[in-house]
């Protein structure tokens, strides 16, 4: 997705982090993000769907930083480092972690490094669409690269879950609304002490903390996505772009999965297990940015891995 701006996420070790990336936020119906009758265009002609020209596929030296990830479009195509197959079908289908069944362990272990390069014509046609066109454009190229290199096929299920909604706090939202003209000069610094450039978006996560400069709120509900592994819906009905500090004791959340290969059909309810000092996610956005969870059931869209290979090295 190419943004206004630049968003930098800089990933501590102990984060599992699918969102060094740059998909729409996943939406409770996910896979097949939903069309307009502009994105519509794209998908009525494969010929007319833009399409990576050269990708080369590598896997990562396992003894390397295997924690530090990054995954972004640029004008170039597309870049990944320390990707696991996983973290590459979130991103290619808009999902969350625990609404992919079925795949082998390695596709959540295994790191590749993916360098996809377009052509100046396919970077033309990317740069006249709108933002929801060039989402569903960047989603395509990257669903027809897991099939071309990792052979993977899927199917989907419907599931009941647990669904998760983004509200406004009773006493109103602790945000601070970041404005035109913020220098930062004694605010956020990047992982080697620098000052972040001014007019960047910044979002810096570790263990149980999550900082963002000059954020909109969808990156910040991207990455609660991430902690529970199933989407979460925004209805704040905040527009802004805002600066925050969110810091919580990691829980362990086991939740219901699709019955399938790899999964354990005794996981039959939700269970948070606090730890047992420092304020839960719930509770420390509700008292930090003035922000609730409310968690209800509803269908969540599973995709179902049938088949993913490892590529062939090139």
């Amino acid at each position: 997705m190419l943004i206004r701006g630049t968003l930098l996420l800089v990933f501590g070790a102990a984060v599992s982090a699918p969102l060094a990336q740059t998909s729409q936020p996943a939406s409770l119906r996910a896979p097949g993000p939903q069309t307009t009758p502009r994105t519509a265009q794209i998908e009525e002609s494969h010929q007319a769907s833009p399409a990576f020209e050269v990708v080369s596929v590598r896997p990562e030296d396992p003894d390397g930083m295997a924690h530090m990830v990054k995954m972004s479009f640029s004008e170039d195509g597309y870049q990944a480092e320390n990707a696991t197959v996983a973290m590459l079908i979130r991103d290619a289908y808009g999902i969350e972690d625990r609404q992919i069944v079925g795949a082998p362990d390695w596709a959540r272990s295994v790191r590749f490094e993916v360098d996809a390069r377009i052509d100046s014509t396919t970077a033309e046609q990317l740069g006249k669409m709108d933002e929801a066109g060039r989402k569903l454009a960047h989603q395509k190229m990257l669903q027809s690269l897991l099939t071309d290199r990792f052979k993977m096929t899927f199917h989907r299920e419907s599931k009941e879950l647990p669904i998760y909604t983004l509200l406004v706090a009773k006493n109103g939202p602790k945000l601070h609304e970041a404005k035109p003209g913020d220098d930062y000069a004694n605010g956020l610094r990047t992982a080697t002490g620098q000052p972040v450039v001014p007019h960047m978006l910044y979002m810096r996560l570790g263990g149980g903390r999550i900082s963002g400069q000059g954020v909109p709120l969808e990156y910040l509900v991207q990455q609660l996505s991430s902690q529970f592994g199933l989407p979460v819906q925004d209805k704040t009905g905040l527009t802004g772009s805002y600066d925050f500090t969110l810091e919580w004791t990691p829980e362990k959340l086991r939740l219901p999965l699709v019955d399938g290969p790899g999964n354990s059909t005794e996981q039959n309810q939700l269970e948070a297990e606090p730890a047992p000092t420092g304020a839960s996610l719930p509770t420390a956005l509700e008292e930090q940015l003035g922000l609730r969870l409310e968690i209800q059931k509803g269908p969540v869209e599973m995709l179902v891995i049938d088949r993913v290979e490892r590529p062939t090295e090139n």
